[in-house]
């Protein structure tokens, strides 16, 4: 869970914290930051104007590697590893000039791995026509309004 709290009426945050997140069956660790919190693979910052930005998170241990080029793997599986890798880093990144550098370095370490320029050329000049609000948005809505009422009206009649 994530969560944002607007902490100006709040005294002490260490005694909110624990008055807020206490449950019978579960024990929650609580990782709090004025600034910049890290959650699952995002590093979440609150700028000095009040806007959300994200980026990556990478642990200063991981040691991420990709398939080697000449692995005896399908060619299509190892040509869309780049562009895969490549949608991660536009979704989770909302400043523009990180979203490029992370990329730039995405695109060295496939070359280290013996992927052909060719590939990842073309994997950057797909990748250089998409936006993270693009990404972000559903590409259809998931229920229906009707299904919505049905089930919901569904359910009322049947409990």
């Amino acid at each position: 869970m994530f969560k944002i709290i607007d902490v100006t009426d709040i005294s002490d945050i260490n005694t909110w914290v624990k008055e807020n997140f206490v449950h019978e069956y579960l024990k929650f660790t609580v990782i709090y930051d004025f600034t910049t919190v890290n959650f699952l693979d995002l590093s979440i910052t609150l700028s000095s104007y009040n806007v959300i930005q994200t980026e990556l998170y990478k642990n200063a241990v991981s040691k991420h590697k990709f398939l080697h080029y000449n692995l005896a793997h399908p060619r299509h599986l190892l040509n869309s590893l780049p562009y895969s890798s490549g949608l991660r880093i536009i979704r989770s990144c909302s400043i523009f000039e990180t979203r490029e550098r992370e990329l730039s370095s995405l695109m060295d370490r496939f070359r280290k791995w013996n992927y052909p320029d060719s590939t990842l050329l073309t994997c950057l000049n797909k990748l250089s026509t998409l936006s993270q609000d693009f990404l972000l948005r559903p590409r259809k809505p998931l229920l229906s309004t009707y299904q919505h009422n049905v089930l919901v009206n569904y359910y009322e009649i049947n409990l």
